[in-house]
């Protein structure tokens, strides 16, 4: 398992472990999905809000479709995640659904 499947992994875990219903659009070959679309979709728990999480290791290069829909997700007002577990962390702390300490 690559270091950043294993993120992945780890950060679906939490957010199904917070109550988060969780859709992964990556997957493990070449994919049909649309060139951009982050990894993971997130519908928070007691209708927090979603968020889209683009699961990046430290140093990990965003294409530009990549690019482009996290542009598009921010302008538009729509959460977008980009790195790892921590920014994750941060992200879900922010709203309080996650103990910041």
């Amino acid at each position: 398992m690559t270091r950043e499947r294993q993120i992945r992994a780890e950060g679906v875990r939490l957010l199904r472990a917070l109550g988060c219903r969780v859709e992964v659009f990556s997957e493990n070959r070449a994919t049909r999905n649309t060139p951009g679309v982050p990894d993971v979709y997130a519908f928070l728990p007691n209708g927090r809000g979603t968020v889209w999480w683009e699961t990046k290791v430290p140093g990990g290069v965003m294409r530009p479709a990549q690019l482009d829909f996290e542009r598009r997700c921010l302008m538009c007002g729509q959460p977008y995640v980009r790195g790892g577990l921590a920014e994750l962390c941060h992200f879900l702390a922010g709203l309080g659904i996650l103990d910041a300490t």
